[in-house]
């Protein structure tokens, strides 16, 4: 790929919204050679997507994600109006040997987040979460 491919994604406060999410993926991954990438990502932003709509305590939610693909990375910058959550901070649990229905609920989207991704910032700027996430890809 010769040049940076952009594109900017926004939701609102339906999680029915996770299908124009699906469609916008797909057409800006269907545009280079990372078709791959539409599954992974999609459930990356589908479970930050998911969060905010539940957890984020906003009554009008605004989410804006921003993708960026170079030849070698692809950065994801994920913004919501959500009260503020760091996700970095999160402490996640080990892995027990307890059943599924035994464990305790939560940190299991983050552990995933933080094991699609090779790195991680998070910002707290004009009450909006910025999460941005860079994915290599070379």
């Amino acid at each position: 790929m010769s040049k940076n491919l952009k594109t900017t994604i926004s939701l609102g406060s339906k999680i029915n919204e996770l299908d124009v999410l699906s469609k916008q993926l797909t057409k800006f991954f269907s545009q280079t050679t990372h078709v791959n990438l539409i599954n992974p990502i999609n459930l990356l932003l589908e479970e930050l997507f998911s969060n905010t709509i539940k957890y984020g305590q906003c009554v009008d939610a605004a989410v804006n994600i921003e993708l960026e693909l170079t030849s070698d990375t692809l950065k994801i910058i994920y913004m919501d109006n959500g009260i503020a959550f760091n996700p970095l901070t999160f402490i996640i649990e080990p892995i027990s040997n307890e059943s599924i229905e035994d464990r305790k609920i939560g940190g299991l989207g983050i552990q995933l987040i933080k094991t699609m991704t090779n790195q991680l910032d998070y910002q707290r700027i004009d009450n909006q979460n910025i999460l941005i996430m860079i994915k290599n890809i070379s």
